[in-house]
């Protein structure tokens, strides 16, 4: 697996981590300042 591909699906995994933990600011940090969200 690409090291790319490796972040980006460790990313997604964390962010539902924090999403089912319902940790509002635990999910904003995965997050860079300009960063959206859209549908998910």
């Amino acid at each position: 697996m690409s090291n790319e591909l490796e972040f980006v699906r460790n990313l997604y995994f964390d962010l539902l981590g924090k999403w089912n933990s319902r940790d509002a600011h635990g999910m904003a940090s995965l997050f860079s300042p300009e960063g959206d969200q859209v549908a998910f």
